[in-house]
């Protein structure tokens, strides 16, 4: 085997690995921790504005500590409101209104304190729920992409009344009842005044420091018939 064919071989693995690393997949689906129903694609005939069930939909966030592997906490918090705009099928916008007084731990990475952990996350060194008891996303611009039902969204993120700009990869998916929306986005708290933690803004953490980005899982689901 030539120089070159070694070189060859070489690069061609280096792509692999950079993919896996990077979780790149071929199916461009939405790939959330939460469980969403099953559905088809949506029908062409749907058409409208469709109103979410704020009941039987979901949120949850994971957010990490930088500098301990594996170290991930997770919990929920409730959707108050929101609809899903529909164009012969298609997603053509929508927003969501989450409850962020009811954001909760349900587990951390060292595996108790999920009580304290609440507390900290509603007090003023995260989102202050007492001043700002909502946040908020509103589509403004939807992009479909190769895969059916798949589409990248920019939509602007609300929270403690900073407004910025995030990208979200969105599925949609139709059942016999419901519209649904499966979501994923990640988002850098910082951006929206969350720097408790942060290492851009506080020295000699260590072990303490916490990821800027943290992601919600979204999954929201609208009846057909309202």
């Amino acid at each position: 085997m030539t120089k070159s064919q070694y070189l060859s071989i070489g690069l061609f693995l280096a792509i692999i690995i950079l993919a896996i690393v990077l979780g790149v997949t071929q199916s461009g689906t939405v790939e959330l921790t939460v469980d969403a129903p099953e559905g088809e694609a949506v029908a062409d005939s749907q058409e409208g504005a469709y109103i979410v069930d704020a009941e039987q939909s979901e949120i949850q966030w994971a957010g990490s500590k930088t500098f301990i592997d594996g170290y991930t906490d997770i919990g929920t918090v409730d959707v108050a409101e929101g609809v899903i705009n529909i164009d012969n099928g298609d997603l053509a916008g929508g927003s969501i209104i989450i409850d962020m007084t009811t954001i909760t731990a349900t587990n951390t990475g060292r595996g108790s304190g999920e009580e304290r952990l609440s507390g900290h996350l509603q007090s003023e060194d995260f989102f202050a729920i007492e001043q700002y008891p909502t946040a908020s996303y509103i589509i403004t611009e939807v992009t479909e992409t190769d895969e059916e039902g798949i589409y990248m969204v920019v939509g602007d993120m609300t929270i403690k009344d900073t407004t910025t700009a995030v990208d979200a990869l969105i599925e949609l998916r139709e059942t016999e009842e419901n519209i649904i929306v499966v979501a994923e986005l990640s988002i850098n708290r910082t951006r929206f005044n969350v720097r408790f933690g942060s290492d851009k803004f506080f020295d000699n953490l260590g072990n303490n420091t916490i990821d800027d980005e943290f992601t919600l899982d979204i999954v929201l689901q609208a009846p057909l018939t309202q």
